[in-house]
């Protein structure tokens, strides 16, 4: 089980990494808003390893699909974990973006900003602040998992 815990909390790390890199770094070379959707994906990779990591810390094992996870961890923070419904609105919100984006029949870039269309036309802005929002608050949320993770 530890092996499995660092395997997922490593891949957690480096999906954060990834993220940070493709918009700090790529997306400012390029300007390419579609970058912005493959940061939003490798954040919901993050806090998925990041939540298979906490659950196997836990001894809660073989958890398939996001959703589950979530459920999982929300009986766990009801029981006392540090982790908040903020916390958790956040990590759901990263993954319905990603749902939407894959459910999408059209994108297209509006200046520096990606906008993904439902198929009624609802529109979903993307922006380099609201991703770079996402980022740090997904920093700061993978830094309180490992806390509690490291208590135990």
């Amino acid at each position: 089980m530890s092996s499995d815990y660092h395997l997922a909390w490593n891949n957690a790390i480096q999906q954060q990494r990834i993220a940070a890199h493709l918009l700090e770094v790529t997306f400012p070379l390029s300007k390419d808003p579609k970058l912005l959707l493959g940061v939003i994906y490798n954040l919901c990779g993050a806090l998925e390893y990041a939540l298979d990591a906490l659950l196997l810390s836990e001894g809660i094992t073989a958890v398939e699909g996001f959703q589950s996870k979530l459920t999982a961890l929300k009986i766990k923070s009801s029981q006392g974990s540090k982790i908040t419904l903020e916390d958790i609105k956040f990590m759901h919100w990263l993954q319905e973006i990603k749902v939407k984006h894959k459910q999408s029949p059209m994108e297209f870039q509006r200046g520096k900003n990606l906008v993904i269309c439902s198929a009624e036309y609802q529109m979903q802005v993307l922006s380099v602040l609201e991703i770079k929002k996402y980022l740090k608050q997904s920093e700061e949320l993978l830094q309180r998992l490992n806390g509690v993770i490291n208590r135990k």
